[in-house]
């Protein structure tokens, strides 16, 4: 230790406190200003009504997720039994003529035939919804399947879903929820 360390060390040894600036730093660490505890009653209430409402903004999404995902689990299931068409058509009229107990008219737009040919279709259940299955083929030899139904939420969605090792796009048009899913 050097000589200036030493008489540091000796001159702060030396010091002491009055009993009345004792007592004066006592009292000050033991106030607790008023404003210290608004301040903490203001952060709870402000992070309670944060919370809360993001647990209303987030309701619907979460509720749309959890539709999407049963519907797409349940298009996988049909998807995987490759039940055969009833009815060979490459015509939606002709399908809709044929698949008359349907509660909608299948279409087959633009979007539809990105996928390819439709091939047929037959009667099928989603959700306990009466649907109409059908089946695209593209140009190598792919067969996806395409489920439409009428939907009984008013959600709107357009989404993708990977599952059991097959890829669900689900969408919906106005009241109808379209579903293709393709084994990978």
């Amino acid at each position: 230790m050097s000589d200036l360390d030493q008489k540091i060390k000796e001159y702060y040894s030396e010091q002491r406190l009055s009993g009345d600036e004792l007592t004066s730093i006592k009292q000050r660490a033991r106030f607790k200003p008023k404003g210290n505890l608004a301040i903490a009653k203001f952060t709870v209430a402000a992070s309670i009504v944060l919370l809360l409402s993001s647990i209303l903004f987030l309701q619907p999404e979460l509720k749309k997720n959890k539709v999407v995902t049963a519907y797409a689990m349940e298009v996988v299931k049909n998807h995987m039994k490759q039940s055969p068409v009833e009815v060979i058509s490459s015509s939606s009229e002709t399908l809709n003529q044929s698949l008359s107990k349907l509660n909608f008219d299948i279409t087959y737009g633009e979007r539809l035939k990105a996928y390819g040919t439709l091939v047929g279709g037959r009667y099928c259940h989603i959700d306990d919804l009466i649907a109409a299955q059908l089946k695209i083929v593209d140009d190598s030899e792919n067969s996806y399947t395409c489920y439409q139904f009428k939907q009984q939420h008013s959600i709107k969605f357009d989404k993708s879903r990977q599952i059991e090792g097959a890829l669900v796009d689900l969408w919906t048009e106005g009241d109808i929820v379209f579903a293709i899913a393709k084994t990978e």
